[in-house]
């Protein structure tokens, strides 16, 4: 499977790479990122549009441009102050004495260290204002919320993993988010010696895309009543890479035909970072995640052969607080 992006235009090609019912990182190929390009000509508006739009980037990341974005604004007025009160109270002391000092005084010494006065205070209080809102920001995308997951982290789960692991390192709640979708029938993990299974960007074959985009796959099987529930979840260093890495997967266990992958991968693409997208036969739903690093997703599987007992809005809303879920710290 190759995805490739030109512009606004996507095409995904056939290959092979799904081997004992998990994807092979070696087995598939990406000849390009689904990424937005930008250009050196672009607006400092436009650049922090386009952070609010990734899902790569951090809270902090996001902050600070909306930050940036401010200040030109901020320093005009500090800046031209006097011009702008100047002009607002000009049409509102009219009849007045000489000058807008108030009643019988006229402009002297002391009235203009007066006015002077106060335009420092309001000029120091703007920067104090500036500031305070710096820190909030900072505290807002950093210490003000929890971390967020990250490749690095993921891949020290993954590294973990071995023959005969039968707990998800990942701590998902199957029969939480199938109470919160409406979904029946007792949720329960598989047992096996590849319940669990794990490849990692040391693990992975030379020339691979793993190796090449750096990063982990774990894998972890589950049982809601008699249907299998396949929780994918993949992280890659490289911005972009690891929604298309899954493709692959995802064609097999929804049984689409080219064609409606390549419109599948631009809905994927195109929703919020936490939406859950559902294939057309509804039993596989992609969620791309925030991360405090690299590019995080999780696929949800259900049932055989492209079909499964749940509607799609179940499937939806199941898959969606599964990746709520996918929480672990990020290595260092």
């Amino acid at each position: 499977m190759v995805a490739e992006r030109h512009g606004s235009r996507v095409e995904i090609g056939s290959g092979s790479g799904v081997t004992g019912g998990r994807m092979a990182a070696h087995g598939c190929s990406v000849a390009g990122v689904a990424g937005a390009e930008r250009s050196p000509a672009d607006t400092v508006t436009l650049v922090v549009t386009s952070l609010s739009a990734s899902q790569s980037q951090t809270e902090g990341v996001r902050m600070a441009a909306a930050l940036l974005l401010m200040i030109p604004s901020v320093l005009v007025y500090l800046g031209l102050q006097r011009l702008f009160e100047r002009g607002m109270l000009s049409g509102s002391l009219k009849g007045r004495p000489h000058g807008w000092y108030g009643p019988g005084r006229a402009a002297g010494p002391a009235a203009t260290t007066h006015g002077g006065d106060i335009m420092t205070k309001r000029r120091t209080a703007a920067v104090m204002a500036v500031l305070g809102m710096a820190t909030v920001l900072g505290a807002c995308g950093n210490g003000g919320s929890s971390p967020k997951p990250g490749v690095s982290g993921l891949v020290k789960l993954a590294t973990g993993v071995h023959t005969g692991t039968r707990t998800c390192p990942v701590p998902y709640d199957l029969a939480k988010a199938a109470g919160k979708a409406g979904a029946p029938g007792t949720a329960r993990p598989v047992t096996g010696d590849d319940a669990v299974t794990a490849d990692t960007e040391k693990a992975a074959e030379p020339g691979s895309l793993l190796r090449k985009n750096g990063g982990a796959v774990l894998t972890c099987d589950y049982l809601l009543g008699s249907e299998t529930v396949r929780i994918v979840t993949v992280g890659t260093r490289k911005t972009g890479t690891a929604i298309p890495m899954v493709l692959p997967e995802v064609q097999r266990d929804a049984g689409m035909a080219s064609g409606q992958v390549t419109s599948y991968f631009q809905r994927v693409h195109s929703a919020d970072p936490g939406a859950a997208t559902v294939t057309p036969s509804g039993n596989v739903a992609i969620v791309g995640l925030r991360s405090g690093s690299g590019d995080l997703a999780v696929v949800v599987s259900l049932g055989d052969d492209g079909h499964t007992s749940l509607s799609t809005s179940q499937v939806r809303t199941l898959a969606a607080t599964l990746a709520g879920q996918a929480d672990w710290p990020d290595a260092k």
